[in-house]
């Protein structure tokens, strides 16, 4: 699978996990705070990694 093919699908899942309820979307907005300073896309990308991150080495 082509890498902006897989980007495209990690970042349509992130969208629809993030928008889901407005609870979510509040907790992205509190995690976004400390990230003002980058676009959406970019700010949503890390928040997936983080819950990732911290799915797999919980210790951190």
């Amino acid at each position: 699978m082509e890498e902006s093919a897989r980007l495209q699908i990690i970042y349509e899942t992130a969208v629809s996990r993030v928008t889901r309820t407005p609870e979510a979307w509040a907790e992205y907005l509190r995690f976004t705070l400390r990230l003002y300073k980058y676009p959406f896309e970019n700010a949503l990308l890390v928040r997936i990694w983080k819950e990732k991150k911290a799915i797999t080495n919980p210790i951190c």
